[in-house]
C-alpha cells in the first residue's frame, strides 16, 4: 500500500513536470545534497530519520526553487523490484538506481539488507525496468577510516545473483568520483558538483562501478 502511495506520488511529479527525463531511486540517500542540487526527479529513501529530517528541511528553506525531491521513509530491503517496476511503468520515465554512500559496516544485518535491495536491484534492471544501477561509495576518509575495501561492496552486490542472472548484467571496472582532499567532483549519475554538507568535512576518496546489460 505505502509503496503505491509512493508511485503515485512520483507519476503525479513525472506528468506534472515533464523537464524531468528520468527518475533517480535514491537507496541510503543520506542528506541527499547531490540529489537535491540535480536536474533529476529523485526519490530518496532511507531509514535514517535524522538524515531525512534534514534533507527535508534543507530542502524547504535551502533549496525550494528546485521541488524535485520525493522523501520516503524505507527499509531498502523491501520491495525495490516492485517499486522500480511500479514507476517504470506508471511513468513512462527512464529510470536508475542509485546507491549513495551504503554503509560499510559489517553487521550482518546491514549486509543482509544490502545484498537483498541490490539482488532486486539486478533483478529489476535484467527484466528492462530500470536502465542502470550505480553504486557511490567510500573507499578513503579522514574522518571515518571504516570504508569499503577492494571488491568488498561488488562481492555483497553480487552475492545473491545466479549464473544466469550474472549473464544479463554487465558491471563495470571501479572508478574514481574523487580524491583525497577535492572539493569538486564528477558525480557519475549526476554530473560536476561540487562538495557540500557531509562529503565537503570527510574530503575523502569516493569511488563508483555500474550495472548494466550488455549491448
Amino acid at each position: 500500500m505505502l509503496l503505491d502511495k509512493l508511485v503515485a506520488i512520483a507519476s503525479k511529479y513525472a506528468s506534472v513536470q515533464d523537464k524531468y527525463s528520468r527518475i533517480i531511486l535514491s537507496v541510503c540517500c543520506g542528506r541527499s545534497e547531490a540529489e537535491m542540487r540535480s536536474k533529476d526527479l529523485c526519490i530518496c529513501l532511507d531509514v535514517d530519520k535524522r538524515s531525512l529530517f534534514a534533507s527535508r528541511f534543507a530542502a524547504h528553506h535551502c533549496y525550494s526553487k528546485n521541488h524535485n525531491v520525493i522523501h520516503h521513509y524505507h527499509n531498502m530491503n523491501d520491495g525495490i523490484y516492485d517499486l522500480s517496476k511500479k514507476i517504470s511503468r506508471v511513468t513512462g520515465k527512464k529510470v536508475i538506481i542509485l546507491f549513495q554512500h551504503p554503509s560499510p559496516a559489517s553487521a550482518t544485518r546491514s549486509r543482509n539488507d544490502l545484498s537483498s535491495a541490490s539482488f532486486d536491484s539486478i533483478r529489476a534492471l535484467a527484466d528492462g525496468h530500470v536502465s542502470e544501477i550505480t553504486y557511490v561509495y567510500d573507499t578513503n576518509s579522514h574522518a571515518r577510516s571504516n570504508c569499503w575495501k577492494g571488491r568488498e561492496l561488488l562481492d555483497v552486490a553480487l552475492s545473491r545473483c545466479t549464473d544466469h542472472l550474472m549473464e544479463s548484467i554487465k558491471v563495470t571496472e571501479p572508478k574514481l568520483v574523487c580524491h583525497v582532499n577535492s572539493t569538486t567532483f564528477i558525480h557519475p549519475v549526476f554530473g560536476s558538483c561540487e562538495r557540500t554538507g557531509w562529503s565537503l568535512l570527510k574530503i575523502g576518496e569516493e569511488t563508483y562501478f555500474t550495472l548494466t546489460r550488455p549491448l
